[in-house]
């Protein structure tokens, strides 16, 4: 092969130049309780995630709604925010259709907090409800999501939306691109043989049937085997965040090296 030819090989050599499919993991979580990680994600990981699948014809781009709902709490127009409070009652079964569309990634993070549920909820209430506005918020949005794709819901109708999404994406569904990331501070959460977790000090107050039920919760990922990983802080966190996901990003999307043929 000539000097010529051997440019040209050089020059037609590249590294993965096939498209590839977006990587969109959905984001769970409570509401108010991991707003200092998923900031710190936003910032400092996913953009290094987005950047490696750039290269790699693909991007990497997290549904976050939770992280979005605080944002519009603070800047919607005094004009639009009624309308915004009538989504809320949507809210359920917007996050569910959004688990289903970013199927088969999930990124889920844990604390201590479970989550708004309905202890007294009895599913009789919604044969005589005649309206939307005689149910409370929590009802409205067991009763949209159930009327629109997720008659499951009242199966189970005191969970917390937390837990709603958790068990649309591992539960009822299958996959090996799902991470679960526990806090805890300086011991691992030992769920199985009862010992607590430690309080946080940025944590709200926790009753006796929330902790109840997110140990629970913790219990029941765990049983299924699912990936979960211990975090003690923002670094730790961002680590192995970024360890899982470029694994997935190897899995999906390898980098070849495409040499195009020389006659």
């Amino acid at each position: 092969m000539n000097q010529k030819a051997n440019e040209n090989v050089e020059r037609d050599a590249q590294f993965n130049v096939k498209p590839q499919t977006p990587i969109r993991p959905y984001i769970c979580s409570t509401l108010n309780d991991f707003q200092e990680e998923r900031n710190f994600l936003a910032t400092n990981i996913f953009p290094q995630l987005n950047e490696l699948c750039n290269s790699r014809g693909t991007y990497f781009k997290p549904v976050d709604l939770r992280w979005s709902v605080l944002k519009a709490q603070k800047s919607l127009p005094a004009n639009l925010y009624r309308q915004g409070c009538c989504l809320l009652s949507q809210q359920l079964k917007l996050c569910l259709d959004y688990v289903n569309s970013c199927f088969p990634f999930f990124i889920c993070m844990l604390g201590q907090t479970y989550g708004d549920f309905l202890p007294d909820h009895s599913p009789f209430m919604f044969s005589k409800a005649k309206d939307l506005s005689n149910l409370s918020k929590p009802e409205q949005n067991l009763y949209v999501a159930a009327k629109n794709g997720y008659p499951w819901v009242l199966e189970t109708p005191n969970c917390s939306l937390m837990e709603f999404e958790i068990t649309q994406a591992a539960f009822r569904n299958q996959s090996q691109f799902q991470y679960f990331y526990f806090r805890t501070r300086t011991t691992l959460l030992k769920i199985l043989s009862g010992e607590e977790e430690e309080s946080l000090s940025s944590g709200a107050p926790v009753n006796e049937e929330e902790k109840l039920k997110i140990g629970r919760l913790k219990a029941k990922i765990i049983s299924k085997g699912l990936p979960i990983r211990f975090y003690k802080d923002l670094q730790e966190l961002g680590e192995l965040v970024f360890k899982d996901w470029l694994f997935v990003i190897e899995k999906l999307n390898p980098v070849t090296l495409m040499i195009k043929n020389i006659e």
